[in-house]
């Protein structure tokens, strides 16, 4: 992979765009949307949530 890759513990409110590498330590799936628990690296973990009409655009 190319380019710089940030890590969890740097994400603030100063730039909109991140590039993470990052594991899915758990999958939550709900009828209206995914829950993620994210963990980098370092073992610093966020936790993520994405709708289901969002997702539909990751499909094949």
């Amino acid at each position: 992979m190319a380019g710089i890759v940030d890590l969890i513990a740097d994400i603030n409110a100063t730039k909109l765009s991140w590039s993470l590498v990052v594991g899915v330590v758990r999958l939550y799936e709900f009828l209206s949307h995914l829950e993620m628990v994210l963990q980098d690296v370092k073992g610093d973990r966020i936790h993520a949530t994405i709708s289901k009409p969002a997702l539909e655009a990751f499909k094949h």
